[in-house]
């Protein structure tokens, strides 16, 4: 059985360097879900965590790996190499809410980043 969430560990410290070391406590969701989505919406769609992470709570639908990390990272599609060949084609939906509903967006984006490493290994 092919496990959707393999070798991906290498990707993320391949596009965020600048993370590994850091001393601030890191926080995690206190909810989240990580789910394939088997009906995307039709059309394009902008992805802005400062509209997206509201109140402790982030939604993002039908994202493929790949763009959860270049959100979750704030990097360039060129910066992201060696993904899998699902890593552009599935889609996912991620919905997680945070402990503090005051969180901010670069407290999201440093959560998102530990969740996407703790679901896709």
């Amino acid at each position: 059985m092919r496990s959707r969430f393999s070798a991906v560990a290498c990707l993320l410290l391949l596009v965020a360097p600048g993370t590994v070391g850091q001393t601030n406590t890191l926080r995690t969701f206190e909810v989240a879900s990580v789910k394939l989505n088997h009906n995307p919406p039709l059309g394009t769609r902008a992805i802005n965590l400062d509209v997206l992470a509201s109140h402790g709570r982030l939604t993002l639908e039908a994202l493929s790996l790949r763009h959860l990390i270049l959100v979750a990272y704030e990097v360039q599609r060129d910066q992201v190499q060696g993904c899998p060949r699902w890593c552009d084609t599935d889609l996912f939906d991620v919905v997680a809410k945070a402990e503090d509903p005051n969180v901010t967006t670069a407290q999201v984006e440093a959560m998102l980043q530990k969740l996407l490493a703790d679901r896709f290994h």
